[in-house]
């Protein structure tokens, strides 16, 4: 299962109507990612609050013909919603399938950095966390036609389409990926002689402050930050945001991203 998928089941886990199997691996996907374990945990905050909305407003007769067992006179307010609202499965899914939409796209909005405005240091390390830990799908950087069509379905822009040539830097590209966003970016992961790295592409996107270091090189300006272990180097090209990011010391992907800019 996919991350995509587990993002698209959430409603049906949260209101209980997986088969056995299916919500078993739910179980552990949602417990090795911390982010889908807060989205899921905020899927069912709202689920009560729209099932309460909805049992406490909607009228008796258009509740009644939902044949729900809403005898308990209890006010909601001294009721805890999973007692009140626990054999309310058709309310809960709606409101699951409601709350699902909305945190979903602010979850794929969360990955991609809005087009309109400066990205930040943690969305782009997170997306380096989600590709490298194998929760993005991978495309082979050299089935072409494959990527073509991906990249096309994604609606991924023309210009990042490409897999950037580093093996002057001794670097080989691994794997492809299309991260979500609005719109999406793309990825490329190389392997060098010790490490891995992510060179990510977006459109439209800022550099999020000034860096902890800084480069000057044919005309660009390279920042770095940190986020943990992970070092990261932002640049733009006009309304190209370029981004590196590996698991080694910051001064060495400066130096590396150096050559990477400076003139051949």
């Amino acid at each position: 299962m996919t991350r995509d998928d587990a993002i698209r089941l959430l409603p049906c886990y949260v209101s209980g109507d997986l088969p056995p199997e299916v919500h078993a691996e739910m179980d552990q996907i949602v417990m090795r990612d911390p982010e889908l374990g807060q989205l899921t945990d905020q899927l069912r905050k709202q689920n009560e609050r729209v099932v309460r909305a909805l049992c406490t407003e909607a009228p008796d007769a258009l509740v009644s013909s939902w044949n729900l067992d809403l005898a308990d006179p209890t006010p909601a307010s001294e009721t805890p919603p999973t007692t009140r609202y626990s054999r309310t499965p058709f309310l809960i899914t709606l409101a699951a399938l409601a709350a699902a939409i909305l945190l979903a796209v602010a979850l794929v909005r969360s990955i991609g950095p809005d087009p309109q405005s400066p990205t930040s240091v943690q969305s782009v390390a997170y997306a380096h966390e989600i590709a490298m830990a194998g929760q993005l799908e991978a495309l082979s950087p050299t089935d072409t036609q494959t990527l073509g069509r991906a990249f096309a379905a994604a609606g991924v822009p023309s210009r990042i389409r490409d897999v950037p040539d580093l093996t002057r830097l001794g670097l080989e590209p691994e794997a492809v990926y299309i991260i979500p966003g609005q719109p999406p970016g793309s990825a490329v992961r190389y392997r060098g002689a010790e490490s891995e790295y992510l060179c990510q592409m977006w459109l439209g996107m800022g550099i999020p402050g000034q860096g902890v270091a800084l480069r000057d090189v044919a005309g660009l300006q390279l920042h770095g930050f940190q986020s943990d272990a992970l070092a990261l180097v932002m640049w733009t090209e006009g309304n190209l945001l370029c981004v590196m990011s590996a698991e080694v010391p910051l001064d060495d992907l400066l130096a590396l991203a150096v050559r990477r800019v400076a003139p051949k």
